[in-house]
């Protein structure tokens, strides 16, 4: 089931999601979003670490509670 997200903007899809977290995980590890695949390992293919983890998550849920009414990571 798609995200909801706030009234005009419509459900989240899934390419809409994976692009969303390939361009951020991109600007958090200061690489081409291009270069980061679906299937690819955080540490051992990204070479990322926890802090980088948290960041993405801080960031996605940034995103999307602009766009979600009540969106929350807890």
């Amino acid at each position: 089931m798609p995200a909801e997200t706030h009234v005009g903007q419509g459900p989240l899809d899934r390419p809409s999601i994976l692009t969303l977290v390939k361009d951020r995980l991109a600007d958090i590890l200061e690489i081409e979003p291009a270069s980061i695949n679906e299937g690819d390992s955080f540490r051992d293919d990204l070479d990322a670490d926890s802090l980088a983890l948290i960041e993405l998550v801080e960031a996605i849920e940034e995103e999307l509670s602009e766009r979600a009414v009540g969106f929350r990571i807890d």
